[in-house]
């Protein structure tokens, strides 16, 4: 299951990547990058529901990355929990993400940022899913 939150964490991190990197400056709009963010958000969103049923049958799932910060006794560390509340959240956020992409192809396709568009659109899906999984208050 530790996989799966990794793939719907940076399945928008790489959608928005593709269309940063690979088409960010093209002269003109890619079709590709609208079909590929879709694409990876609507991955993000069935690993989210595999995960919402998982945590339903099973229980929560932590990750615990590294440990962020350690002084002393006190140590802070970088991870993600995804429990009832947050496997919720994530579902939603997927979704309506999933939705939003698949109707911006067409809305934005006469934009000259279109590119740019899907870019940021996921990376802000990516942020949304990092303050919804971190386990602190210190990995936000």
């Amino acid at each position: 299951m530790e996989s799966l939150v990794y793939i719907a964490l940076f399945a928008p991190f790489v959608g928005s990547m593709f269309a940063g990197l690979f088409f960010g400056n093209a002269p003109r709009k890619s079709h590709l990058t609208g079909i590929v963010a879709s694409a990876l958000i609507f991955v993000a969103f069935v690993a989210s529901a595999t995960l919402a049923y998982h945590v339903a049958t099973v229980g929560a799932v932590h990750v615990k990355m590294m440990d962020w910060i350690v002084i002393g006794d006190l140590s802070i560390p970088f991870g993600f929990l995804v429990d009832e509340v947050s496997v919720t959240m994530m579902v939603v956020v997927t979704l309506v993400s999933t939705i939003v992409h698949i109707y911006a192809t067409g809305y934005m396709d006469h934009d000259k940022a279109y590119n740019r568009f899907f870019s940021y659109l996921s990376a802000f899906v990516f942020a949304m899913m990092i303050l919804i999984m971190s386990d602190n208050f210190a990995g936000l």
